[in-house]
């Protein structure tokens, strides 16, 4: 972790009411985790959790709640719909005009020479017709027969917003606005996406993107609006376009990791209950972000995810016990603390509560003739 990381953290910890708190991990379980035998029981052996197992000494017994096999939202999207309390419909998250939100109500305060706490909720003046998408930049790999999808290698803000403007006349024919947002993702804002389902990045991550594709009747099948069969045909031929484009600015055929195509996700309104939830961490921030929801909070952290998507075990574990160390220290060991980790097929959810000096003689006791949870039994 850098200066610059450090820096962001901190200001970020110094937001955080430790009181009314969700703390929320993405791709923190290997429960289906794809890794050659015997790779993960050998990365988790060594793995230090020293803070977050001392905290879940004090929990009952997580609950976990299965996500689909072929759910177009990913666990993330189901665990942060879960602690919201507010359900959605499948591959209907919303978080892509939350995002737009957000980024909007922070340029104000940035812009404005008297920053009011008022200004985060301002409305944002659009026609409420109009739906919001993620437009990620990412890599299409064919090989046997499958298409599969994959991250792109770093691409830098600059050049993100050269292709942004190439393509924009391209969507903008489809009456498709495509508006900047971070390095590797766009935000557009069409009709196109108020109803329309699409399946989170990270679940396609890795698999091949044809059943995956917006308006799939293989994962979609519980949708009957045909009344988005059009907007279907324009993203899917859209989709096409942009391929060709990027193909043609290659001049050759693309090299392997970079940016050769798109992925539209998070589409959909978010539900009226969240009408109160705000952004509190920078827009910029894609690994660590802040939500606030009325009195309570939740802290969402997507460090783990690359490492993961890369079956990088080792630099997963080196992640994960730096997120131990500072966002589970004894900080954060209060009496309304609720603990989200997420894996490709489910979350665990465990609710912290604080011992007194019996309770804790007594659970060191029971691990002593019972044994603590270990590492593998905490994140499998």
């Amino acid at each position: 972790m850098n200066i610059s990381q450090k820096t962001s953290i901190s200001t970020l910890l110094d937001q955080v009411n430790k009181e009314q708190l969700t703390i929320l991990v993405d791709h923190a379980l290997l429960l289906d985790a794809e890794a050659p035998n015997g790779t993960i029981e050998r990365n988790l052996k060594d793995l230090k959790l020293r803070n977050l197992q001392q905290l879940l000494v004090s929990c009952a017994k997580p609950q976990f709640i299965a996500c689909a096999e072929d759910a177009l939202s990913s666990s993330f999207d189901q665990a942060f719909a879960f602690s919201l309390g507010t359900p959605q419909p499948d591959g209907l998250t919303g978080r892509a005009r939350i995002a737009y939100e957000a980024q909007k109500a922070q340029r104000v305060l940035e812009s404005s020479p008297v920053a009011s706490p008022n200004l985060t909720q301002i409305e944002s003046g659009n026609d409420p017709a109009l739906g919001y998408a993620f437009v990620h930049l990412c890599h299409w790999r064919v090989g046997g027969g499958h298409v599969i999808l994959n991250n792109i290698s770093e691409l830098d803000s600059i050049t993100s917003e050269t292709y942004r403007k190439k393509l924009e006349p391209l969507f903008l024919s489809e009456g498709i606005e495509l508006l900047p947002f971070r390095h590797d993702t766009w935000i557009a804002r069409s009709k196109h996406f108020l109803h329309l389902p699409s399946a989170s990045f990270n679940k396609v991550m890795n698999d091949d993107v044809l059943p995956w594709l917006i308006g799939s009747a293989q994962k979609n099948v519980h949708n009957n609006n045909s009344q988005i069969e059009e907007s279907i045909q324009i993203l899917r031929r859209l989709q096409s376009e942009v391929q060709m484009v990027l193909y043609d600015l290659s001049q050759n055929a693309p090299l392997p990791g970079s940016f050769n195509s798109i992925w539209f996700s998070s589409t959909g309104e978010p539900p009226k209950s969240r009408e109160t939830l705000k952004l509190l961490s920078s827009v910029d921030n894609s690994l660590e972000e802040l939500f606030q929801n009325n009195d309570r909070q939740i802290l969402c952290l997507h460090g783990l995810t690359p490492h993961l998507q890369n079956y990088d075990l080792y630099h997963w574990s080196n992640c994960f016990e730096e997120i131990d160390e500072v966002f589970f220290n004894s900080a954060f060991q209060k009496s309304k603390l609720t603990i989200v980790l997420c894996g490709k097929s489910g979350f665990k959810v465990w609710h912290y509560q604080p011992m007194n000096a019996f309770q804790l003689g007594l659970q060191a006791l029971k691990n002593k003739f019972l044994g603590s949870t270990s590492t593998l039994q905490l994140l499998t």
